[in-house]
This record gives C-alpha cells, sequence and structure tokens, in this order.
C-alpha cells in the first residue's frame, strides 16, 4: 500500500484504523529508505509525520509500544484510541465513497503496471 500511495518528506500519514501500527511502520521504512533526510526531516518523521487511531485501547498501546521500539514518538504517542466512524454522520454518501474506491483502484493498477513493466526491462 505504501509503495503505491509512494509518499513523500513532509507529508503526513494517518491511519484511522492503526491496529498494532504495520502501515505506519511500512510508511516510515519506506520514507526512510527512499530519501536523504536532513536533520529536520527526520526530526519531522520521527515525531509528527505519522498518526493513527484504533478502536481497541489494548490495540493502541501495543502500537504505540511497536512505534515506540522502532524509534518513533517521543513522550507523546502518535496514536490515540479513537473509533474512526464516530462521526460517521460526516461521511460521504456509499455511492460517492464507492466511486471513489474505483477511481483509486484504477490508479493502483496503472501504478502496478507501471511498476510491472519497469521490473521487465
Amino acid at each position: 500500500m505504501v509503495e503505491v500511495m509512494r509518499p513523500k518528506t513532509g507529508d503526513a500519514i494517518h491511519d484511522p484504523a492503526c491496529g498494532t501500527g504495520g502501515f505506519l511502520l511500512a510508511a516510515h521504512e519506506y520514507l526512510s529508505k527512499h530519501y536523504e533526510l536532513d536533520s529536520d526531516q527526520k526530526k519531522h518523521l520521527r515525531f509528527d509525520a505519522l498518526s493513527g487511531f484504533d478502536i481497541v485501547d489494548g490495540v493502541t498501546r501495543l502500537c504505540a509500544m511497536n512505534l515506540y521500539l522502532h524509534g518513533i514518538g517521543g513522550d507523546n504517542s502518535p496514536v490515540t484510541t479513537y473509533d474512526s466512524l464516530e462521526d460517521s454522520a460526516n461521511l460521504p454518501e456509499p455511492a460517492i465513497i464507492a466511486t471513489e474506491i474505483a477511481e483509486d483502484l484504477e490508479a493502483a493498477f496503472e501504478q502496478f503496471s507501471e511498476i510491472a513493466n519497469d521490473l521487465k526491462s
């Protein structure tokens, strides 16, 4: 997923259902490997770039510890126990969401095709 997103330095990356933090760790690793980060960018990546929610308090704690063990975060955890769908009345209509998902899938397929073609070359 991170390879498809291709995050850039300075991006804010949020996972609304972060679980134990796999996506956030993958994003951190991607940014660390694909860019030569200066000290300000490293500080942003460690303390400000990544955030997440999970509805289960115990899972949020596991995620916080997982990120901490990988050097992400500091005194304040980048993850919070919160129900991402709590404000679901503010979500777009299902048809709009489905259209956006279809567009995102088409874009992802195009990116995968480009990657596959690059690998063949």
